[in-house]
């Protein structure tokens, strides 16, 4: 599973990017990217988001299938989701 962010809830106020222990996110072009390959899936930024634009999963996140597959049209940014053992 990969955590995402949906842009149209986030207000790139950053406070995730400063509060992930790995590095994984930035905020680009005033939205919170998260690059899978650093993402350690502590959940640290899910709780911390003031604005719950962050998801666990993509399946919590509403829209359409085609969407949540890709780089879809401005509704969720997950960068090269790769799966992490513990």
């Amino acid at each position: 599973m990969a955590y995402a962010v949906n842009p149209n809830i986030c207000q790139g106020c950053g406070v995730c990017a400063k509060t992930c222990p790995t590095g994984a996110i930035k905020v680009e072009d005033g939205k919170a990217i998260i690059d899978q390959t650093l993402c350690n899936q502590c959940g640290a930024c899910v709780t911390v988001c003031p604005y719950g634009a962050i998801f666990r999963d993509l399946s919590e996140i509403q829209g359409p299938e085609s969407v949540k597959e890709g780089y879809g049209e401005g509704s969720f940014i997950v960068i090269r989701a790769k799966k992490i053992s513990c």
